[in-house]
């Protein structure tokens, strides 16, 4: 028959607050190890080092590729211009400056010169509308 004496001697307060602060309290650590397996903190790592990285060439291929002309025609839709077909969009590389592209928008309704800057509207001036002619 097995001896149920425990392994390691229990320690009563008084021991115990000599070896620990008053603080430390390793009921609660112990108790989260061991909810947790040990192989959580390992895949985690695993994904952070980009081992778990298999499924990201997976998902490339699958994107379709937008042409600039739907894009931008796109977003001058939101604001409200009619961009029937967008059939070309060039880029004004004189024109651009730095966080400030200037493209212009070929449609099926008219030409726009579109100045497209991060984070806010773009600005939109009509070359030639393609109704009048």
């Amino acid at each position: 028959m097995r001896d149920h004496t425990p392994l390691y001697p229990r320690l009563d307060s008084a021991s115990f607050s000599d070896v620990m602060p008053a603080h430390a309290s390793t009921r609660a650590t112990n108790r989260a190890a061991r909810r947790r397996p040990a192989w959580i903190p390992a895949c985690a790592g695993m994904t952070l080092l980009g081992i778990g990285a298999v499924a990201v060439p997976l998902a490339g291929p699958a994107v379709a590729q937008e042409k600039p002309a739907e894009i931008i025609a796109a977003h001058i839709r939101t604001q409200g211009y009619a961009c029937d077909k967008a059939l070309s969009a060039q880029r004004n590389r004189k024109a651009s400056r730095p966080n400030e592209t200037v493209w212009l928008l070929r449609c099926g309704n008219g030409i726009y010169n579109v100045t497209l800057v991060p984070d806010l509207a773009a600005k939109v001036v009509l070359v030639k509308d393609e109704k009048q002619n």
